[in-house]
């Protein structure tokens, strides 16, 4: 097995384990935390994509943790902010409140910097 092989596993190892003590802690103290999920359709995906199982629109997607006071129209009207700042058309924009499931929180910064950096690609 390669060197790099090996850190990976090792890498992914560690990850499925502090994973586990997570949401086992969570579990344990029957503690519930939030996120949203953010979706926004920019361009209607090509028939051809879809038809290969692709996704009907591309766009971006971000999980954002539930700070205390944070709600939906707040991200909603923020999002909207950045897309029209960035001159960003945009079909759909759907934040929904999901009890939390995944490792990656996107912060307002990341989430600008990441539509500035792929805008071109999209339309």
């Amino acid at each position: 097995m390669k060197t790099e092989e090996r850190i990976n596993k090792y890498l992914k190892e560690i990850f499925m384990k502090t994973e586990e003590k997570i949401n086992k802690y969570l579990n344990e103290k029957n503690v519930r935390s939030y996120y949203f999920q953010v979706s926004i359709d920019v361009k209607k995906n090509d028939p051809v994509d879809i038809r290969s199982g692709g996704p009907h629109y591309e766009g971006f997607d971000f999980k954002i943790y539930q700070a205390k006071g944070l709600t939906k129209g707040t991200v909603t009207k923020y999002l909207q902010n950045i897309l029209r700042k960035l001159n960003v058309p945009f079909e759909h924009l759907l934040v929904e409140k999901k009890e939390f499931v995944g490792p990656k929180w996107w912060s307002f910064e990341e989430i600008e910097e990441e539509i500035r950096k792929h805008k071109g690609s999209m339309y």
